[in-house]
């Protein structure tokens, strides 16, 4: 973190320390000055930005008296959901799956840290910004942010003159516990098979026979639920693709409470046969996974009821596949057509699109 953006933190923290100083201690000294070392403040700034993905600090440039430093921080925690939408926009735009120090990664993350300094009014509008400093490679990013600011409306001046306030900013992708383990791995891949099972009807009578790859990218939130997505639709029509991102939109990953933005890059092959009608790549292995687990339910209740799993005492029924069978190909029950059937103009995926719109919840959460 560069001196400049370091010493900025410290001021700024420097009223919440204080305030915490005063829930746990009497001596008058610290209640009225929240005086805090320099080690204090410089090992804080360490375990925050270590822990913190992103965030928004604000420091009087000028004339320190002449606004309440106290409620800076509840203006600061109102910037910090527009800057994310600047980063969210950018990163469903620019990342890609790559290699990154020799491990499977994130390339053209827009990733970085800035400061800006906001000149305002004495009534509170902001009249200009100016880059102090940036640690952004994507230029996207610096005017989206100081749009945002723009668009921030601070305290009036107690003696009515104009003032500048220093916004710093940093973000990045942050913590991802369970991104390289195989449980992780697996999940995708049967959420990606259940999206591409959603996404068929959407080829339904829609496109020439043929095999169609598509694959994506989903950001999703600490709770698991996607943020934004996009797809590389290929040869398909724009219509059929945005068809197919609604049903991928739906892909779910578990809760991860440290989380910020957590990445992941779908993929299903669609064929579509002769006859019109439509595969999914794993569409197989889902069913029989979902038959396994369904077995399991099946024997847990018998367990736990005391009971035999069937009245008959017959086993569970399993799906077995034909030795004989692609395992990428499904028996439709559809009788072969000779031509090529007609393409059909309504679009929908088998289930309804998640609800639009992109919603940052940043409010801190506790451990369960």
């Amino acid at each position: 973190m560069p001196r400049t953006f370091a010493r900025a933190f410290a001021l700024a923290l420097l009223p919440a320390l204080a305030t915490a100083a005063l829930a746990c201690s009497t001596k008058r000294s610290v209640i009225t000055e929240g005086k805090v070392t320099k080690m204090q403040a410089d090992q804080y700034i360490r375990d925050a930005v270590r822990m913190s993905s992103e965030g928004v600090v604000l420091e009087p440039a000028s004339n320190i008296d002449a606004i309440d430093r106290v409620r800076l921080v509840e203006f600061a925690q109102a910037l910090r959901s527009p800057a994310a939408i600047c980063f969210l926009e950018r990163a469903i735009l620019t990342m890609e799956p790559g290699i990154v120090d020799g491990e499977p990664g994130w390339t053209d993350v827009p990733e970085g840290q800035i400061k800006i300094r906001a000149r305002v009014a004495a009534d509170g509008t902001v009249v200009a910004t100016d880059v102090l400093e940036t640690g952004f490679v994507d230029p996207e990013m610096e005017g989206c942010l100081r749009k945002v600011i723009t668009d921030q409306r601070f305290l009036p001046s107690r003696d009515n003159f104009a003032y500048h306030i220093d916004v710093f900013y940093w973000v990045s992708l942050g913590f991802f516990r369970t991104a390289l383990t195989s449980e992780y791995a697996e999940l995708i891949r049967r959420q990606q098979a259940t999206a591409g099972v959603a996404a068929k009807n959407c080829l339904v009578g829609r496109a020439r026979a043929g095999d169609y790859e598509v694959s994506g990218l989903n950001l999703f939130d600490r709770d698991g639920n996607t943020l934004v997505n996009r797809i590389d639709r290929g040869s398909l029509s724009a219509e059929v693709g945005s068809c197919i991102a609604a049903a991928f939109r739906a892909i779910r990953i578990p809760a991860e409470p440290e989380a910020f933005v957590r990445p992941a890059a779908p993929k299903v092959t669609f064929t579509v046969a002769a006859d019109g009608s439509v595969s999914v790549s794993d569409e197989r292995w889902l069913a029989l996974v979902e038959k396994e687990d369904q077995a399991a339910r099946d024997a847990r209740k018998a367990e736990l009821l005391d009971q035999p799993i069937g009245a008959s005492g017959e086993e569970p029924d399993l799906l077995e596949l034909p030795e004989d069978d692609d395992p990428n190909e499904l028996d439709t029950g559809e009788a072969p057509a000779d031509e090529q059937p007609a393409l059909r103009d309504d679009f929908s995926p088998t289930i309804p699109p998640g609800p639009s719109g992109v919603k940052i919840d940043l409010s801190p959460r506790r451990r369960r």
